[in-house]
């Protein structure tokens, strides 16, 4: 059996031994979280070493360095402040500033203004070696833990519960202590049932080795804590040190207003030829063309009857140009304006004889 198993399992069976050993029915039953915090005492001496306690942010809580200068916490205490306070285990105080902002899963980076007798950085661990039923514990400045307790989860994703969300009135009239559950969803959490407080938020969870494994964040209704683990946000670190924020994941993005309309713009006027015309058969062609425009009929007084264009013309090229359909004869005249000339080769009569017409094109 694994050690911390056997420490669980001693604990649970800490009030029978009690009795079995004569206890008085009136002496006191140590529970199993305190029974934890007792035996865990030793350890919190070693690492609040690494924690400090910081206040001045949206509420207080807790920290704890990763980096020589610089101290990973939870993002909900933050709020809208750039500066805090932090104090470390022998009671100096330390002026921090906001450095990053990882939202997405609920962590910061501050940075201390000065690094002269700041903590030292606390050892790494891996929250993906955490196992079911494992002892743990979260480290304040004090000399005892904050809280112990046991991991039920290593992987849990968590919506908005709902007290957090303002929901169930029972639920908020009961709850008490600040116990209001979580106001966002996060992607991955470490639960665990150390009985936490929200002015613990931030502080470290650790393993038996005093390593750091995870950042508490908030615990929802019915006593379960939640941590966000190392291995969740250890890529994000990086960035955090380098001063990066990230918007959280789950911001609804806020209504723009709707860009004023433009006002209308005046059409621009078309040109046009005044004539219907088809593809031309090939016998119409004749050799040596392509494709061509058969004239079908002119509109009486527009610029095509009026410039010279016959009907049974065939017109071949445009300003010089052949074109191999009516979309790009129609494109390139409208890309002209009214009153400009479009130089029309066409062959007419039954020996298809090539003449020029120079239309100048209408206004529609």
């Amino acid at each position: 059996m694994r050690a911390h198993h056997l420490i669980l399992a001693l604990a649970l069976m800490a009030p029978t031994l009690a009795h079995a050993q004569g206890a008085a029915p009136q002496d006191k039953v140590q529970g199993r979280n305190s029974w934890l915090k007792e035996r865990l005492t030793p350890l919190a001496g070693r690492v609040r070493a690494h924690v400090v306690k910081l206040t001045g942010g949206k509420s207080s809580g807790y920290g704890v360095v990763v980096k020589a200068g610089y101290i990973l916490t939870s993002d909900g205490l933050i709020g809208s402040s750039r500066t805090l306070k932090a104090t470390d285990s022998e009671g100096r105080t330390h002026v921090v500033v906001v450095h990053g902002r990882q939202r997405k899963h609920g962590v910061a980076i501050l940075k201390f203004k000065t690094v002269v007798g700041t903590p030292v950085p606390i050892a790494m661990g891996a929250s993906k070696s955490l196992a079911l039923g494992q002892i743990v514990a979260v480290i304040g400045t004090e000399a005892t833990p904050l809280a112990a307790g046991v991991v039920s989860a290593t992987k849990r994703p968590v919506e908005p519960s709902a007290m957090g969300g303002g929901g169930n009135i029972f639920l908020k009239m009961f709850g008490g202590g600040g116990n209001s559950g979580h106001s966002r969803r996060y992607p991955s959490v470490i639960q665990h049932d150390s009985p936490l407080e929200p002015e613990h938020f931030g502080a470290p969870l650790v393993d038996r080795k005093g390593r750091l494994v995870g950042i508490n964040v908030a615990y929802p209704f019915r006593g379960s804590a939640h941590a966000i683990g190392v291995d969740t946000f250890g890529k994000a670190l990086q960035d955090l040190f380098d001063g990066k924020s990230t918007a959280p994941a789950d911001r609804v993005k806020p209504i723009r207003p709707a860009p004023k309309p433009k006002p209308p713009q005046p059409a621009r006027p078309r040109s046009y030829l005044g004539a219907s015309v088809a593809p031309a058969t090939p016998s119409q062609l004749g050799k040596g063309h392509a494709f061509g425009l058969y004239v079908r009929s002119l509109t009486a007084g527009g610029p095509a009857a009026t410039c010279g264009l016959e009907k049974g013309d065939v017109i071949v090229t445009q300003d010089g140009q052949p074109f191999a359909s009516i979309a790009i004869f129609g494109k390139r005249m409208t890309a002209k304006r009214p009153g400009d000339t479009m130089k029309l080769r066409v062959l007419r009569g039954a020996a298809g004889i090539e003449t020029e017409v120079s239309v100048v094109l209408g206004k529609r």
